[in-house]
């Protein structure tokens, strides 16, 4: 440094005066000959307390509003979680006395109460993420084993729809490290939204295939597909595309901002295709790696339980409860 005849900024230092901090951004400047020979040197104390307290202000206030998002959305997740429990207690106690006009009631409140539970996790995990808060269990797992049984596990929603759900693979077995809980919630979100937005008698095709490095896995619709403006804002939070979404289907448009946050977090990435009328595909890329920490379990094991039929549950709610009102207003029509 003391040969440089450039200025160089060196690392700020901190004082203290009278017990308030003080903090400088120290610049040497060289000084030179007419010879532009070094003949000595200056250092100068550039106070920067002003910078320093705004951003640690601002660091601070993003803390204190990841802190309060957490918060708030846990507190509405606990009474959520009785509305839901109270709900499945009264169609079993009462099931031989609910008319089909007060289930017709209940399955609209279960249908509001799931999709708050959905609203309310993705903002807990949101807040979780950008607070450096999340947790990742990879463990080694056949990944096109547990693609087809997500695939398979959601095809009756496809049926309620009168859309085809199909699976394919080039390749019989693939072991990467994954997280399951994190793999399955981007899969049912890319599904949830290709099924929901697939019109009837067309189809979706769920792929998997290998590529240099990485396992790609893609999710194509012939659904409305996305404008060419919105299609690099789709994966931010609150991206949903108002003009054409919205008018099939509700949502707050953070789902893919939450696969994109999960994807990003098991090294991998995510891209989408798509054209308006012709549909959509949504590409996942992760990495072919397995972990030397956990030895290779059996690669079905935790999916076949009650967190992947709860998610289901969740996830596929709005599918499931508009597709049996339409079916039961067809029927009271003929």
């Amino acid at each position: 440094m003391l040969y440089s005849k450039s200025p160089v900024y060196l690392p700020n230092i901190e004082l203290e005066n009278n017990g308030k901090k003080i903090y400088y951004k120290l610049m040497y400047q060289p000084i030179l000959n007419p010879y532009n020979k070094i003949t000595g040197f200056m250092l100068i104390p550039i106070d920067i307390t002003r910078e320093v307290e705004q951003k640690e202000y601002v660091e601070n206030l993003a803390r204190f509003k990841d802190e309060f998002l957490y918060s708030i959305t846990h507190e509405f997740k606990t009474p959520l979680v009785v509305i839901s429990s109270a709900l499945q207690a009264m169609e079993t106690l009462c099931k031989d006395e609910l008319t089909d006009r007060i289930k017709r009631y209940l399955n609209r409140i279960k249908q509001n109460t799931f999709r708050q539970i959905r609203l309310v996790n993705n903002l807990l995990d949101i807040a979780r993420i950008e607070a450096g808060h999340i947790k990742l269990f990879k463990r080694n797992q056949d990944i096109v084993a547990i693609t087809r049984l997500i695939t398979e596990s959601v095809s009756m929603f496809a049926d309620l729809k009168g859309v085809e759900l199909l699976f394919s693979s080039d390749i019989n077995k693939k072991v990467i490290a994954i997280d399951e809980e994190k793999y399955e919630r981007i899969m049912l979100n890319l599904l949830s939204n290709a099924i929901k937005f697939t019109p009837k008698g067309k189809s979706v095709y769920v792929e998997v295939s290998t590529r240099e490095g990485y396992v790609e896995i893609k999710v194509k619709d012939s659904g409305i597909g996305i404008p060419k403006d919105k299609i690099n804002t789709i994966f931010e939070r609150f991206g949903q595309v108002d003009s054409s979404l919205s008018r099939n289907a509700e949502g707050t448009g953070i789902g893919l901002s939450l696969v994109h946050m999960f994807v990003d977090a098991m090294g991998g990435k995510i891209t989408v295709k798509s054209k308006e009328n012709v549909g959509s595909t949504f590409t996942v890329f992760l990495p072919d790696v397995i972990t030397e920490c956990i030895s290779e379990n059996d690669c079905l094991g935790d999916l076949c339980d009650n967190r992947l039929i709860q998610a289901i549950k969740i996830e596929f709610s709005d599918i499931y409860f508009d597709e049996n009102d339409r079916e039961k207003k067809k029927t009271i029509e003929t």
